[in-house]
């Protein structure tokens, strides 16, 4: 908890953030094997992200989610609906007989790779956002009460955490995609002041496009 609210603010990027507090947390004691954060994102391509981590990886792993997952059957049948629809947590003892359990294809790839227990809880952001992250551990019997208290006691750090990691990558896209990377850059480092300005050496072409597609194709004809 200290190192998550004191040592972590010089870092950026909340994927290399998660991968270290995921090492921390099983030099601690807790025996997490895997464990994902997914963050619900503004971006004109993107519905999200989905941090991956397991035992043994250096670095996250980050995917994209696309805006149709919504509707896809590994959405629809997937512990993400049933945090999205206001589950408040979702364990799954995956050390029982699958057909005693719930069906999600999940649950059937972690018991291949061994592990033996899974949750999953909500992360809330600021304006009512709601994202979740989930923790899975192979130890016999799952992780016991007093591990699952310390990581749920680590959930409101680390949605203010990640809540200042999104903001700063929101910021980034927006203004890289309306002003550009290089005017982004300069902003996001503090070059806000009104009038303010650099100068550049550049070239600037001003045409009218309405007709370019027939005069395009009149030229390729030639």
């Amino acid at each position: 908890m200290h190192w998550l609210t004191n040592d972590t603010r010089d870092e950026r990027f909340i994927d290399n953030i998660f991968a270290e507090l995921c090492v921390r947390l099983q030099r601690a004691g807790i025996p997490v094997k895997r464990a994902s954060l997914h963050i619900l994102i503004h971006h004109p391509q993107w519905l999200g992200a989905r941090i991956m981590w397991s035992d043994g990886m250096r670095e996250a792993v980050i995917e994209r989610v696309d805006f149709d997952v919504r509707e896809r059957s590994e959405y629809i049948d997937s512990p993400a609906n049933e945090i999205h629809d206001g589950a408040t947590e979702v364990r799954e003892n995956l050390e029982r007989d699958p057909s005693q359990g719930r069906k999600h294809a999940v649950y059937d790839e972690m018991r291949a790779k061994g592990l033996t227990d899974y949750v999953a809880w909500p992360l809330y952001h600021t304006l009512g956002k709601r994202h979740f992250v989930t923790f899975a551990t192979d130890r016999p019997g799952g992780f016991d009460d007093a591990q699952l208290a310390g990581l749920l006691k680590l959930l409101p750090a680390l949605a203010l955490v990640s809540e200042i990691r999104v903001k700063n990558r929101l910021a980034r896209t927006l203004l890289e995609t309306y002003v550009g990377s290089h005017a982004s850059e300069l902003i996001l480092a503090g070059a806000t002041r009104r009038g303010s300005g650099t100068t550049v050496r550049a070239a600037i072409m001003i045409c009218d496009l309405r007709v370019f597609h027939e005069d395009f194709r009149q030229l390729a004809a030639r």
